[in-house]
């Protein structure tokens, strides 16, 4: 008998914070492999301007482009102002951009596996529920991120998914693969969560009546998108919200339900000023501790420059 429903996850942003690992992979790229001349040192402002850039993101070759536009002082002010830039850059440049970041991510993990997995950080409150769920064939991840990549973040941490519940979108619409996905399943109907406002939307989004589209406020998102979702439900981790649930939400409502019950969210319809104010990230820690407090020392320390190996 098919599930009624399932559960379609994103994984940066909303699974796992990798904004330092995206840094440094992006880094490497730019820098080492595309303009053969490291700086000795990342700038303070080079790390502020790139977590300014991330919400922007949808796949891995953004990352490089945001790199070039901080070394050539392009002011970026919005969605439209970056997706701009993706366009005078052209499709030549983000593919080999896209093949770049792989070669140095993969490069990174050649060289330092544990290094690379502590630049990674799974947020404190999907933990348990993910290593609960990780059987449940319900549960799906939808990512621009290679699915081998997510495969070995997750093992590391005790989360064992089955690689075909891990879908890479690649290019691909990921409302259209959810979609795919739901075929595939024979379900009528599909929560999707991600912490990229236009990857909720799809085409038309707001007309849906099969998918349940909510934005992670824990992820990598724009305050404006907070407070104009319109179309998108807000989802905010049970550690910085008490739990508000919709008055109606018809046939999604048995689904609201099961959500709860993997225990790591609440959902509400507006949101806290405290949540708009300051977004609290915690993380699980991984790895050895002298290589955690390494990344975060190198890209979170104040000064005029931070060290980079």
């Amino acid at each position: 008998m098919s599930p009624p429903f399932i559960l379609c996850l994103d994984f940066d942003g909303v699974i796992c914070h990798s904004a330092v690992e995206c840094f440094v992979s992006s880094w490497i790229a730019y820098f080492d492999l595309i303009q053969h001349q490291t700086p000795v040192a990342v700038p303070l402002y080079v790390k502020e301007a790139f977590l300014s850039f991330r919400p922007f993101i949808r796949s891995g070759e953004d990352y490089v482009l945001i790199q070039e536009l901080i070394d050539r002082e392009k002011k970026v002010g919005s969605q439209k102002d970056f997706d701009s830039c993706i366009m005078e850059a052209g499709p030549e440049k983000m593919n080999h951009y896209k093949k770049i970041f792989y070669i140095a991510r993969e490069g990174l993990i050649k060289k330092s596996r544990e290094f690379w997995l502590s630049l990674n950080t799974i947020y404190s409150h999907m933990l348990e529920p993910l290593r609960r769920h990780a059987s449940d064939t319900r549960v799906f991840i939808v990512s621009t991120k290679r699915s081998d990549f997510i495969l070995e973040l997750l093992k590391a941490d005790g989360i064992h998914v089955t690689p075909n519940r891990v879908y890479y979108a690649g290019s691909k619409s990921k409302i259209a693969l959810v979609r795919e996905i739901l075929s595939g399943m024979g379900s009528t109907r599909a929560i999707f969560v991600d912490d990229q406002i236009d990857h909720l939307r799809g085409d038309h989004m707001e007309d849906t009546e099969d998918i349940l589209s909510c934005l992670a406020a824990w992820g990598y998102v724009k305050e404006e998108w907070l407070r104009e979702s319109k179309g998108v439900k807000i989802l905010l981790s049970s550690s910085t919200d008490i739990l508000t649930p919709f008055a109606s939400y018809g046939p999604f409502l048995a689904m609201r339900r099961a959500f709860m019950q993997f225990g790591c969210v609440s959902f509400s319809p507006f949101v806290p000023s405290s949540v708009l104010a300051k977004k609290e990230e915690t993380y699980q820690g991984r790895g050895p501790a002298r290589l955690r407090s390494a990344a975060v020392h190198r890209l979170s320390r104040s000064g005029t420059a931070v060290p980079f190996p």
